[in-house]
């Protein structure tokens, strides 16, 4: 009885995940593992990838009330990984934008956060690897939700 209250209790504090597990492709590590920001201080932060297979010419865009996100120059429109915009399967990278809010109280604010990419045959790439592939395969899409800390 009290497991099944401090287990209602956590997910009252912290939410549930907002997206399903997927089957392949990008996803985030820890949706909770962007850091808190301070309110109207533009502040850049990153949010850690793995994939589940080899994926390629990844593109993420977030979007949220009361925040205005900027992307790195050379992408301009969205952000990729820090190394390529190519993931391996079992990789880990970062990608990275700028946000400033204008939320006047401490508060979470969910970021909407579409990834796209395209999901090449398996043992294209290798982790770690900046080697440049033809990027061709399906096309596919995932939304989920990232958790921004503002504080006052």
């Amino acid at each position: 009885m009290i497991k099944e209250a401090a287990l209602a209790a956590l997910m009252v504090l912290t939410g549930t995940p907002a997206h399903a597990e997927p089957k392949y492709g990008p996803y985030q590590v820890d949706e909770y593992a962007v850091p808190a920001v301070k309110s109207g201080v533009g502040t850049w932060v990153k949010t850690w990838w793995s994939s589940l297979s080899d994926v390629c010419d990844v593109r993420v865009t977030v979007k949220a009330p009361d925040v205005t996100i900027t992307y790195p120059e050379n992408t301009g429109t969205y952000t990729s990984f820090r190394r390529t915009a190519d993931l391996a399967r079992d990789d880990n990278d970062y990608t990275a934008f700028r946000v400033v809010t204008t939320t006047t109280t401490t508060r979470w604010i969910e970021l909407a956060t579409e990834v796209e990419y395209t999901k090449l045959p398996e043992n294209t790439l290798k982790p770690g690897s900046t080697a440049s592939v033809p990027c061709t395969g399906k096309r596919s899409h995932r939304e989920t939700t990232t958790r921004l800390l503002v504080l006052e």
